[in-house]
């Protein structure tokens, strides 16, 4: 018998499931956990805040210049006006 202070323990993937829910359900909340936990591990990684920072940082550059000067002409002007 169980100490009645502690929580029960279960083994890993044989946790009692919500009402409602069924061994198919399982498998599928499984199968979720797996793949979002794939992706939090390479969001966190070094590489993945590299790759993410360089896409943003690419289209930022292309496109900022674009979007800030829908005119070209003021694009010259200000090339001009530099020394």
């Amino acid at each position: 018998m169980q100490h009645p202070l502690l929580a029960p323990v279960f083994p890993a993937g044989k946790e009692p499931l919500p009402p409602g829910m069924t061994e198919e359900d399982r498998a599928n909340m499984l199968q979720v956990k797996k793949y979002q936990e794939y992706m939090s591990t390479g969001m966190e990684s070094c590489l993945g805040k590299m790759t993410v920072a360089g896409v943003f940082g690419a289209l930022v550059f292309t496109l900022a210049p674009r979007l800030l000067f829908s005119n070209t002409n003021q694009v010259l002007l200000l090339v001009d006006s530099f020394p």
